[in-house]
């Protein structure tokens, strides 16, 4: 089947001469008094949404052998954005991503909530709160298990077969929990990221019907991830795994952010296209992939005064980088310097 690489996104939301508020976040100005928009997408990547052929030429075929990889996702998320005063916005979203994560999925929850202030004319500053927290990653098959158990301790000689452990010298344990044969299995535990962060934002209009707006930010993450190996105070499993020295994975970072939107309507079509750069600031023995650029299009329809229909996807060049912090750690860190992407389908109303 041929594979559909356009990003398809609909949304529907109130548009008018206001070129800020269309579909994307990123720009200076703050809405009127009392405007309510309220929008719904609902994403989407797989073997016939490929966007930018991620599945073939970035995952490959055997994406789910390796701990970190990442294949299918869909999701949805919902936003919020209130006019407070003629100078202050605020905004609310919420957004649940479903990944296939080697053989397990990954169910990451996203809270970001800012406030808007407008300083002068065109210039807002952004104070916010992002939280991504995610229910935790089970790995059981013996490939991924013997993947895990390799990054944790290179040539340690243990090896996983049909739920039975095997040492470098042959032995074999079976594991044994109330007189029934038991398998062991890795839980990657306490997956979530609570991010503060600032954002200063300025604006110019080219034209009539178009509008540029330039943005920097900074961003602090406190990240919580914990590995635990089951079925735990087993005696003959603990003795055998007892070198392996299973790390704690929290740690802090600081990111800065660079970016530039840019919003043309042409009759009744809106257009709008986000770039983004940040640069993160991580200990020397994560420093694989310490950048971001992260891409973000649409095209959208004005059908009434208040809703309005959108398609557009979204581009990250070194996946979930910044997008979700904790995904990122030295077992993972060589997966992240591949591409991913996925469309998007939603709607806003605006009164």
């Amino acid at each position: 089947m041929k594979k559909i690489v356009l990003p398809i996104l609909i949304a529907v939301t109130s548009y008018g001469s206001n070129l800020n508020y269309a579909v994307l976040d990123k720009h200076s100005l703050v809405l009127p008094e009392n405007k309510i928009q309220v929008r719904a997408s609902y994403l989407k990547v797989n073997d016939t949404i490929d966007f930018l052929d991620i599945k073939e030429s970035e995952l490959g075929d055997n994406y789910a052998d390796s701990f970190g990889s990442i294949g299918d996702m869909d999701g949805y998320d919902f936003n919020l954005r209130y006019g407070l005063s003629s100078k202050d916005s605020i905004f609310l979203n919420y957004q649940r991503w479903n990944v296939d994560y080697g053989d397990s999925t990954l169910n990451n929850n996203k809270i970001d909530i800012y406030n808007r202030f407008n300083i002068y004319k065109t210039i807002s500053f952004d104070i916010g709160f992002t939280q991504d927290k995610a229910n935790p990653i089970t790995i059981k098959s013996d490939i991924m298990l013997n993947s895990m158990i390799n990054k944790i301790k290179p040539n340690s000689g243990i090896k996983i077969e049909n739920g039975s452990i095997i040492q470098s010298d042959g032995s074999i344990t079976t594991l044994i929990e109330n007189g029934k044969e038991v398998a062991p299995y890795i839980s990657i535990e306490d997956l979530e990221s609570n991010s503060y962060y600032t954002r200063l934002l300025f604006g110019y209009s080219i034209a009539k019907n178009s509008f540029l707006d330039f943005y920097l930010g900074y961003k602090f993450n406190d990240i919580k991830t914990d590995i635990s190996i089951y079925p735990k105070n087993n005696e003959d499993f603990n003795k055998e795994i007892s070198d392996l020295n299973i790390p704690n994975l929290n740690r802090t970072e600081t990111v800065g952010t660079l970016g530039i939107s840019y919003t043309f309507q042409l009759k009744k079509s809106i257009y709008e296209f986000n770039y983004e750069y940040n640069k993160i600031f991580r200990d020397d023995d994560l420093s694989y992939v310490n950048q971001s650029h992260i891409l973000n299009i649409t095209v959208a329809k004005e059908i009434t005064n208040q809703f309005l229909l959108y398609v557009g996807g979204k581009v990250m060049f070194e996946q979930f980088n910044t997008d979700l912090p904790y995904l990122y750690n030295k077992y993972t860190q060589t997966q992240f310097d591949k591409k991913y992407g996925f469309a998007k389908v939603g709607i806003v109303y605006s009164f």
